[in-house]
């Protein structure tokens, strides 16, 4: 591959949308399905700093979507819990450099100073997208969603602002959930039907 043919073939990575990448993303992207010709490119892009290794077959731009790579780094996936809940000021302890989402299998990564922590939830729940929202490179829990699922996993969950809930979104959501995640949730927030 000459200086030419890797300009463009970063070029198309660059413009894909996406800050983290497969090795298969990166053959789709480019059209080019040859690995070694892929390898090739990700040396001398890694070589330039114009690329950086994450974890083992997984590539990024040197400015990368943390959210993107958590859910990247574990194909069914979301982010949820303290992240979400901190975000939209549910709770006020922030989790520094720590992403928590919710997955098929429970899980702690440490990419780039920053802990990617996975929790295992039921198949019934975890595929059901009710109160997740898609993005182009990564989906997120609504703060109802987030809610129930730090309830699900830790029934003595507190929540320090819970007016900022939406009641009516959260009573749907909790459907997905055990009657005892019902009970834990209606306890700590009274309004809800």
């Amino acid at each position: 591959m000459n200086s030419y043919d890797i300009m463009k073939f970063l070029d198309k990575v660059i413009t894909s949308g996406k800050t983290v990448f497969s090795i298969s993303d990166i053959q789709n992207i480019t059209n080019y399905q040859n690995r070694h010709s892929v390898e090739s490119f990700l040396y001398r892009a890694q070589k330039s700093n114009l690329l950086v290794n994450l974890r083992k077959g997984i590539w990024a731009l040197p400015y990368y979507d943390k959210f993107e790579l958590a859910c990247k780094m574990r194909k069914n996936s979301y982010i949820s819990m303290e992240t979400v809940l901190y975000k939209e000021a549910l709770i006020f302890q922030y989790y520094e450099n720590t992403i928590t989402c919710i997955s098929d299998d429970t899980r702690t990564y440490t990419v780039d100073n920053t802990e990617f922590r996975y929790s295992k939830i039921k198949n019934s729940i975890l595929n059901n997208s009710l109160g997740i929202k898609s993005y182009k490179n990564y989906r997120i829990a609504t703060p109802e969603r987030a809610l129930c699922d730090m309830f699900y996993l830790n029934p003595l969950t507190s929540i320090e602002n819970p007016n900022a809930l939406n009641k009516v979104r959260l009573s749907q959501v909790m459907k997905l959930y055990p009657k005892q995640t019902i009970l834990n949730i209606k306890k700590q927030i009274s309004d809800v039907g």
